[in-house]
This record gives C-alpha cells, sequence and structure tokens, in this order.
C-alpha cells in the first residue's frame, strides 16, 4: 500500500501540473482512490518518507507489520 499511494501522488501531482482541475488535496484524493483515510494516508507518506532500507525491508518481507513500521519511521535515525 505504501508504493500504491507513492505512485498515485506522483500520478496526481503530474495531473495538475499538466492543467488538470483536481479539486481539494492530493492525499484526500489519494486516499479516495485506495479506499482509506487520509490520516492513513498520512502515515503511510510518513512511514515511506522515513524509514530506514533495513526496516523497509523487513516490512516489505512480511516481518514487521505496517503500524510498527510507522512507530520505527518515528524513531530518530541514531536509533
Amino acid at each position: 500500500k505504501l508504493e500504491q499511494a507513492k505512485r498515485l501522488k506522483e500520478l496526481f501531482i503530474k495531473r495538475r501540473e499538466e492543467g488538470a482541475e483536481l479539486p481539494g488535496r492530493i492525499r484526500d484524493m489519494v486516499a479516495a482512490a485506495m479506499h482509506e483515510s487520509a490520516r492513513n494516508i498520512a502515515r503511510m507518506e510518513k512511514t515511506h518518507k522515513n524509514l530506514i532500507a533495513d526496516s523497509k525491508k523487513q516490512l516489505n518481507q512480511g516481518q514487521i507489520s505496517a503500524s510498527t513500521a510507522y512507530e520505527i519511521s518515528k524513531l530518530p535515525k541514531n536509533m
């Protein structure tokens, strides 16, 4: 879902840059397209942006849950 949200966000940004009139916030559009809440999309974005490579690998392999990955992404990089 993290990758899907990222790709959708990029698509909506590109469409807007090309001149498409897209009402509202991009996050809300991504949330609607994925049948998720905007809050969950924000969590996914934060996780994708801040999660270190080792933890991303663990998430992708199913070794940690999305909620665990989100909590890890909030930690300082040195931890």
